[in-house]
């Protein structure tokens, strides 16, 4: 289990789906990725597209973000965000089980605009650059919006770091934390 770490639901128990579906993110980190970005958060809307046990919704959520459309493609983990949105009286969320291509192009059929995506797919995937092309390519993201990346390697941007205004870079331990703003 994991706790919510601030907002209207600090102190909150989470589960947590079983260790071999998912590596859930430390507090710290979390934490560290919420004080970097807490002025975005306040009416945002948010994606989580690879949402695990939704803990970055929920902590988005807490700290007053509009609306949260979470994701994964594992009904045991989308069972287990149920759970915990029901356990919070959460409403203000959408949760989809799809694969992440699927996911985004409900989002562009929907025509719905994000100001926050968290990106922390399985890390065996590559598929971060992907992504982000995908979303920048079919305006999916808020003018000033932001992508938060969660890694276990350093990521080549080389090639699409241009459509950025900002780039930061956090390493905690084996995670590593990049905020990319358009």
């Amino acid at each position: 289990m994991i706790k919510v770490i601030a907002g209207k639901y600090k102190n909150r128990n989470l589960l947590t789906p079983p260790s071999e579906k998912t590596l859930p993110t430390k507090a710290r980190v979390r934490e560290a990725i919420f004080s970097a970005i807490k002025n975005e958060v306040k009416d945002s809307i948010v994606l989580d597209l690879f949402a695990g046990s939704g803990a970055f919704s929920i902590e988005a959520l807490s700290r007053g973000s509009k609306f949260c459309y979470l994701n994964d493609i594992d009904k045991e983990c989308t069972s287990i965000i149920k759970k915990n949105l029901i356990n919070l009286n959460e409403n203000n969320y959408l949760l989809l089980n799809y694969d992440y291509k699927k996911a985004l192009e409900y989002i562009k059929e929907k025509d719905i605009k994000l100001d926050i995506i968290f990106l922390d797919p399985p890390y065996r995937l590559d598929i971060y650059k992907e992504c982000i092309n995908f979303i920048l390519d079919n305006n999916l993201l808020n003018k000033k919006g932001l992508f938060i990346l969660e890694t276990n390697s350093q990521l080549q941007l080389n090639d699409i770091e241009n459509k950025f205004s900002d780039i930061r870079y956090y390493s905690y331990g084996y995670s590593k934390i990049y905020i990319l703003r358009t």
